[in-house]
């Protein structure tokens, strides 16, 4: 799939949104959130973005399955750190990347629902285990994708609820309109938003994603999506995308946060098997 090792080692500073997990990969520690921030937002040679850029604010009620994963300590005037999302699939279940849900390997975190604002309100869960998909690639991050298990069971209400995944093998149509939503920056060398943000792609199709990013960069487990207003970066890796009310993608990887590059997304569906032998979850 990969057509030589130059593009092999190109990929390990491309793809990789979180640079925690690219600490746990190269040894390489970075201990500021703001030169994090800013590494990830200048493009190659550092990771890759994840970023709602061009995002509306929305309120937790119209998308309750919305969760931050998040670490304590102050970053950007808040005592709590945000660096990915997920969605709520059961009580005890949340549905985000690999490379997030591998943080805990790194620095524990805590999971916050129930709220817009991801540094306050909502409730917050501790977490009792992470799973990580057995044939996950931190090289070209295929089968991206985390399952994180809470101590305690979510009360579902007006803020919490869960989102229905889709059906095995389901498929959405190209040039079909999809949903984005999370607390990425929302400008270049910005923080994280501190509001919910919510935007629309364009679904393309898998040749038409290779073909913007240079590459015979895809697998079955992965699609694209790009739009000229919205775009994901910093802080959005493992959010949902959503379509007809389910949820078929978490964000996974970008070249950048360029708007010539699309975003692409674990494909969910292809996944489903898994996911449900692991949370009893159908």
């Amino acid at each position: 799939m990969i057509s030589n090792v130059a593009t092999m080692h190109a990929l390990l500073f491309l793809v990789i949104f979180d640079p925690t997990i690219f600490s746990a990969i190269s040894g390489y520690v970075l201990s500021d959130y703001r030169e994090r921030i800013v590494s990830e937002s200048a493009g190659f040679p550092g990771p890759a973005e994840s970023r709602i850029i061009g995002g509306k604010r929305i309120g937790i009620e119209e998308y309750p399955f919305a969760v931050s994963l998040q670490n304590n300590g102050t970053f950007f005037g808040h005592q709590v750190e945000h660096f990915c999302g997920g969605g709520i699939i059961g009580e005890k279940w949340i549905l985000t990347s690999a490379q997030c849900a591998l943080r805990i390997r790194v620095k524990a975190f805590h999971v916050r629902a129930g709220t817009s604002r991801y540094y306050e309100g909502g409730d917050i869960y501790s977490v009792q285990s992470v799973v990580i998909h057995p044939a996950f690639n931190a090289i070209n991050y295929d089968y991206d994708v985390g399952l994180v298990e809470l101590s305690d069971k979510i009360k579902y209400d007006d803020t919490k609820q869960p989102i229905q995944l889709p059906k095995i093998h389901s498929m959405i149509d190209d040039d079909s309109l999809v949903s984005v939503l999370g607390w990425g920056a929302y400008q270049l060398f910005g923080p994280v938003s501190n509001e919910l943000l919510f935007g629309t792609m364009r679904k393309i199709n898998n040749q038409n994603c290779e073909e913007a990013n240079g590459g015979d960069l895809l697998t079955n487990r992965m699609f694209c999506a790009l739009s000229d207003t919205a775009r994901l970066c910093v802080g959005d890796s493992g959010s949902p995308l959503i379509f007809q009310n389910r949820l078929f993608g978490v964000a996974s990887w970008s070249r950048s946060c360029d708007g010539r590059y699309p975003t692409t997304f674990t494909a969910i569906a292809e996944l489903k098997d898994w996911i449900s032998n692991v949370t009893c979850i159908s």
